[in-house]
């Protein structure tokens, strides 16, 4: 029962409940679970990069979606007869295909971008690499083998808006771990080293054998869930 005081007394160092599901943080989330957790493993938070990470394929998408327009504009500008070209039924088939490829360019990128995630336990720090349709990395580190933290903040962006790397470092085999573009690295650096402190104090916790990487379906189908129970 180590594990449970382990989660009680890390009640003072973190709020009952911060952030949300669709946010880049979620501090004591609820209901949430993942495939290798412990039966007494509490998910103390879970982060995953700031949606600025995103620009570059939000204006590209933008772009596309206005891109048949344009052609439908210039079409008409210079009076082109696309019907002698194409039958109005060609013509919906290929605003289908594009618009199918468009939808689908979107759905990959925010999928990739929502189920990489990072999370911290009473145990471990995990890392979640999803790759569409295909496979689902994960690289953990026990916080109990946890020697170094750092935060930084690189760019332009990531100093106005506030976000930036933390990595954490261990002479385990977990080597490691690197939180990247997450909000507010400072902010999660200092909870981590705390947790990390009070894990120390309370006593041994017992962890699986880190696999760094381990390659294995952590979430039931071929797309992740969040780990939240339905």
């Amino acid at each position: 029962m180590q594990n449970v005081r382990h989660v009680d007394s890390a009640h003072s160092l973190l709020p009952e409940h911060e952030g949300g599901a669709l946010r880049s943080y979620e501090i004591n989330p609820k209901g949430v679970r993942f495939a290798t957790q412990d039966p007494y493993e509490k998910i103390f938070i879970i982060m995953r990069s700031h949606f600025l990470v995103n620009i570059g394929w939000v204006i590209t998408s933008i772009i596309m979606f206005f891109i048949p327009l344009g052609v439908v504009a210039l079409i008409g500008q210079f009076n082109i007869d696309v019907g002698a070209l194409l039958t109005i039924t060609q013509q919906m088939v290929v605003a289908l295909i594009y618009y199918s490829f468009f939808l689908s360019y979107v759905y990959f990128n925010f999928v990739d971008w929502y189920y990489d995630i990072y999370l911290i336990t009473n145990q471990r720090a995990l890392d979640y690499e999803f790759s569409p349709l295909t496979s689902v990395h994960v690289f953990e580190m026990a916080l109990e083998d946890l020697q170094d933290i750092k935060a930084s903040k690189i760019g332009f962006l990531p100093n106005i808006f506030g976000y930036g790397n933390v990595i954490l470092s261990s002479a385990s085999r977990s080597g490691k771990i690197e939180f990247h573009a997450v909000a507010r690295p400072s902010r999660f650096r200092d909870l981590i080293g705390d947790l990390t402190v009070l894990i120390r104090k309370t006593g041994h916790t017992k962890v699986h054998d880190p696999k760094s990487p381990e390659h294995f379906s952590a979430f039931n189908g071929s797309e992740p869930d969040d780990g939240r129970a339905t």
